[in-house]
């Protein structure tokens, strides 16, 4: 999915970064949120993120306040892990039902999270609603596209359109961010679940690597998510 020779030369370089100085975990952590962090860096890696984080804090050079910080992130970088469990939302659908994340059912589901006011999620909705490859996933019953709206601005919503080959939802109890149930760097961004609802990619911002993503699962024989997980990320 990722260039591997790129990451593992950044990883080579997150290693000795700031080696002879004094807190150099702190130095690493600081290159590690500039990329592994960042869903639009190349080098995005949500594990490397999570390494760095743990990395300052088992840190016994440090003091508890030098601490505080990386605690708070990785609390957040925790939420939603790939391969564990997302976090359930309840959703509302543009006649006023609800429903949940975890009642739909399909071997993958793209979790699009978008904005109607967002000119990304706009240009996203397009490329989704023509590629053809994800409209033969999806008729084949292969993949299912959920787009959420996680914003309190329900007009704004109500009023946007939104292509026929995804379940438009709109999160009205506000779960994301008031218990900040997940944690959205940036709009839009895709979180892919498998059939247990498993995260198998999360704050994605590439359609592209998605795309390669999904090739590569819907041509695998082995669809657990340990299978998966493996297939992904070279593990």
């Amino acid at each position: 999915m990722k260039n591997w020779l790129i990451i593992l030369l950044a990883l080579l370089a997150y290693n000795s970064f700031a080696a002879p100085h004094e807190n150099s975990s702190l130095e690493r952590l600081r290159f590690a949120e500039e990329h592994f962090a960042s869903p639009s860096d190349s080098l995005h890696n949500e594990e490397a993120y999570i390494a760095a984080l743990l990395d300052v804090i088992n840190d016994s050079t440090l003091d508890k306040s030098e601490k505080v910080r990386p605690r708070f992130l990785l609390e957040s970088a925790m939420k939603n892990r790939i391969g564990t469990l997302a976090a359930d939302l309840e959703l509302t659908t543009p006649d006023g039902n609800t429903c949940h994340l975890h009642e739909l059912d399909s071997v993958l589901t793209l979790v699009f999270f978008n904005s109607p006011d967002c000119g990304s999620c706009q240009i996203n909705k397009e490329r989704l609603d023509t590629i053809q490859v994800i409209n033969d996933y999806v008729n084949a019953g292969l993949l299912q596209i959920v787009a959420i709206y996680p914003y309190d601005d329900r007009e704004l919503w109500c009023n946007a359109h939104y292509p026929s080959n995804m379940l438009n939802f709109w999160n009205e109890d506000q779960a994301i961010y008031q218990d900040d149930v997940y944690e959205l760097p940036c709009m839009p961004v895709y979180y892919l679940l498998n059939r247990d609802m498993r995260v198998l990619i999360k704050n994605e911002v590439s359609l592209n690597r998605l795309m390669r993503a999904l090739e590569r699962i819907l041509l695998s024989s082995d669809r657990s998510t340990e299978g998966l997980i493996r297939l992904l990320y070279n593990q």
